[in-house]
């Protein structure tokens, strides 16, 4: 199977790189950076550890914003410009 980085498995297992980073330290598997590349077996080992422990709802429909609401953006949206 095809290698995966550490981050892209983070957002799988919706938790944070340097909590997998961590784990594998402790496990005494070389890992360098959340861009890493890891092996299906380290992967297998990761899901294991945390597939199960991930807090439900932990990053679970969040989305980042700039901070405005939906309804301050179609609002401002419709204000046309009366300067000609």
């Amino acid at each position: 199977m095809a290698k995966v980085k550490v981050h892209e498995l983070a957002k799988e297992l919706n938790i944070q790189s340097k909590e997998i980073l961590q784990y594998l330290s402790e496990q005494n598997i070389e890992v360098k950076s959340h861009m890493s590349s890891i092996e299906d077996d380290v992967i297998k080992v990761v899901k294991k550890k945390f597939a199960k422990s991930a807090p439900k709802g932990s990053r679970e429909g969040r989305r980042r914003t700039s901070g405005a609401s939906e309804e301050k953006i179609q609002y401002y949206g419709s204000i046309q410009s009366t300067e000609q």
